[in-house]
């Protein structure tokens, strides 16, 4: 039994755009009482909204505020919170802000005054592992007790990068 389990927040626990479990998570969930929950989210879409707003280009509006992301994640932290039977709080949850390129590999500037947190850091966005390891030291467990699951690549490498054992969502969910 792991004392730590990590989940990637879209595709692998809700629905990108509504924010709501998507099937059998919340019944998987309540079996996950003993292990300590993180959800580690990247969040591009903040970065590269602020690039466009102040470069003046493209249709910024399209993109979520820090905001809105924070208030979604939350609401999602507090579903699985129901699921799991626990008190507010249990759930920790971390985002990656930085938005990089995909065409080019650029990163885009991180705002002024953001320079220091955590969020906007390179580090953190997967398949970096910066909030995995932030997650593991903020619980006090060793990658060994740890398991991320994941949807996508950048998920697989973010586990390896981190040490911690990894699982896709459709085989921790017993999807089809």
């Amino acid at each position: 039994m792991y004392k730590l389990i990590i989940f990637d927040a879209d595709g692998t626990l809700c629905d990108r755009y509504t924010g709501e479990l998507l099937p059998g998570v919340f019944d998987k969930l309540g079996e996950t009482q003993m292990s300590k929950v993180a959800i580690a989210t990247n969040q591009g879409g903040v970065g590269l909204r602020h690039w466009m707003e102040s470069a003046g280009f493209g249709e910024p509006e399209r993109y979520p505020t820090e905001a809105e992301v924070r208030s979604k994640y939350f609401a999602v932290a507090t579903q699985v919170e129901a699921a799991r039977m626990v008190y507010m709080d249990d759930v920790l949850v971390y985002f990656a802000f930085a938005y990089q390129s995909k065409i080019s590999g650029k990163w885009a500037f991180v705002p002024e005054g953001c320079e220091y947190r955590l969020a906007w850091s390179h580090s953190w966005r997967k398949p970096n592992p910066g909030m995995l390891i932030s997650a593991m030291e903020d619980v006090g467990v060793a990658a060994n007790d740890t398991l991320f699951v994941g949807d996508s690549d950048e998920d697989r490498q973010a586990a390896e990068a981190a040490g911690c054992d990894f699982m896709e969502a459709e085989e921790f969910f017993s999807w089809e």
